[in-house]
């Protein structure tokens, strides 16, 4: 059997297991990423069944394609999964990735947009174009509901419960509900009204040169739109990512725990709320164990 017909019974295993579209569609780009690797390094039959290889192709990633070490390592679990599942059925008699650690990742305070950034980047967007309104949305639901970048690509006019105040997400790991804060609510409406008429279904929609809409937009357009407006509000540039991690601190700052991070962040576990931002929920519960001890212990 080919290596790309176990890679569609590795994709349909996946589905199988009720994982989401995609990682299901990241683990395929990850493992084609690898074939085609293997396909320009002359690589073949089962020769590729080594974990020298596998390393070889890991230090490709860092050294030639210039990678951060958390995207390396990302590389590394979608082949790691890939082998185990190889192994797992019997394809392969071992998994190379058995005597190989994973690569290591250094420890770095995640990008996060602060209040008065946001709050400086809304204020240089106008309010003259259907342009200008589907923007200043895109950057309050970033901020104020923490979606993924996907997610908010992915929204639907319906998605926004504004009779409940809460907003459904579609997220990686299902769907969840984040409550709608009343400036989320004010700029969804602000929207819907400078929204041209369009058949599609999808909430944001992309403009050409002339501000007609063309479509959806694409997780990329909203990620050059941000680019584009932070450059004119004369911010450091925002990506998409660094709104959730801003309003996570933002909660833990304010004395919201993990669990409240988790599910409005939509984590699967807490386990990874807690893996990011470990130090800021230690610093909290210090602050506020201290203020409850009312000074005892002085």
């Amino acid at each position: 059997m080919s290596a790309l017909s176990l890679l569609a019974l590795f994709c349909q295993s996946l589905a199988a297991q009720n994982r989401s579209r995609r990682t299901i569609l990241w683990y395929e780009q990850e493992v084609r990423r690898f074939f085609d690797w293997l396909e320009r390094s002359g690589l073949g039959g089962g020769n590729w069944l080594r974990a020298e290889v596998v390393e070889a192709y890991l230090a490709y990633c860092r050294d030639e394609r210039g990678n951060a070490p958390a995207t390396v390592a990302g590389h590394y679990r979608a082949l790691y999964g890939w082998f185990k599942w190889l192994a797992g059925r019997e394809y392969i008699a071992l998994s190379p990735m058995t005597t190989l650690r994973p690569p290591h990742v250094p420890d770095a305070e995640p990008r996060r947009t602060q209040v008065e950034e946001y709050a400086q980047l809304l204020d240089s967007i106008p309010s003259s174009t259907w342009v200008d309104a589907r923007d200043r949305l895109i950057v309050t639901v970033l901020f104020l509901s923490g979606v993924r970048l996907g997610e908010c690509a992915r929204l639907q006019a319906a998605d926004f419960r504004t009779h409940e105040h809460l907003l459904k997400v579609d997220g990686k790991t299902g769907p969840r509900l984040v409550p709608l804060l009343p400036a989320v609510e004010r700029a969804f409406v602000a929207y819907l009204f400078a929204r041209p008429a369009s058949v599609e279904p999808r909430l944001f929609l992309a403009a050409d040169g002339g501000k007609r809409a063309k479509g959806a937009i694409q997780e990329k357009g909203i990620y050059l739109m941000l680019r584009r407006r932070c450059q004119r509000a004369g911010l450091r540039m925002l990506n998409p990512h660094s709104f959730r991690h801003g309003l996570a601190m933002h909660l833990l700052n304010e004395g919201g725990d993990a669990s409240l991070v988790q599910k409005v962040l939509g984590h699967a576990q807490i386990t990874t709320t807690m893996r990011h931002y470990a130090d800021w929920v230690l610093d909290g519960l210090a602050r506020e164990f201290s203020s409850k001890m009312k000074g005892l212990g002085r």
